[in-house]
């Protein structure tokens, strides 16, 4: 929800949505980046049948937490999604100059009122969906979505959330 911001402050973060891109890590260890750009391109290929949403339980309702306090509710987003017996791969937003990292999830199978229903859990303020035809930020209360194209280069394989941020060769 996004009641707290004003129009104008939540505009200048969809604004840096639009210039952020996304780092998949699959249960296979096949790693991605996916990033924004005009809308109707689409680059490097889509490689599912689902959508693919990520989702995060950083800084809820976009305002700024701690890095111990976003740590914790990634850790009980990870508990929660085990239990739900949902697929565990790593969806994590990067800002294009390296300003802000939200680690999350990249949630696959699920249908868009699902995933929007997981975000709301977490009190997201939006989600991203990645499909073959768009990247997508939608607004968890579904007052909005904002249409980009995407770009899909491979990234160095390795285990999702591998601690420490080394890249092991592949396997």
């Amino acid at each position: 929800m996004t009641h707290h911001l004003g129009a104008r402050d939540f505009q200048s973060i969809r604004e840096a949505w639009s210039r952020s891109w996304l780092r998949i890590v699959t249960d296979r260890h096949e790693a991605w980046a996916v990033m924004p750009v005009e809308e109707g391109i689409t680059e490097g290929g889509y490689l599912l049948p689902d959508p693919i949403h990520v989702v995060t339980a950083y800084n809820p309702d976009c305002k700024p937490h701690t890095e111990a306090e976003n740590q914790r509710r990634h850790q009980e987003m990870d508990d929660w999604i085990h239990d739900h017996d949902l697929p565990l791969w790593e969806g994590t937003g990067f800002a294009s100059d390296g300003g802000w990292s939200e680690e999350g999830f990249a949630l696959v199978g699920l249908s868009r009122l699902e995933a929007l229903a997981v975000g709301r859990r977490w009190d997201q303020s939006a989600i991203w969906e990645w499909n073959a035809e768009a990247l997508l930020t939608l607004d968890c209360d579904g007052s909005n979505e904002t249409s980009y194209g995407w770009v899909r280069a491979p990234l160095p394989c390795r285990p999702p959330f591998l601690p420490g941020g080394l890249i092991p060769p592949c396997q």
